[in-house]
């Protein structure tokens, strides 16, 4: 299927996708420091409420989740952060982007 896109909307749309993976860098870099202050900010909070909920199996469905949830969930998204702009990097230099 043939797309008919205008090239300078494609140009923006990469750019906009390449600035977005320099400013989340990778491991250590802007998101993961970011997730981590958050989580350090909440995480007292978090262990406190014997009420929190979660979507532990990523149901839609808010379920009661333990300590040990809420670190798993952080551990994630640290990890997500480490390895998304790479992932990024990669589909645009790839092609798999539109060009």
């Amino acid at each position: 299927m043939a797309l008919a896109v205008a090239p300078d909307l494609i140009a923006l749309y990469r750019g906009a996708l390449q600035q977005a993976v320099d400013v989340a860098g990778g491991p250590g870099g802007w998101l993961e420091q970011e997730i981590t202050r958050e989580y350090q900010q909440i995480r007292q909070a978090a262990y406190d409420d014997p009420f929190k909920l979660g979507d532990k199996f990523a149901s839609g469905i808010l379920r009661p989740v333990s300590n040990d949830d809420f670190d798993a969930e952080a551990a994630y998204l640290i990890q997500f952060a480490r390895q998304r702009s790479a992932f990024v990097r990669a589909q645009l230099n790839s092609g798999l982007i539109l060009q």
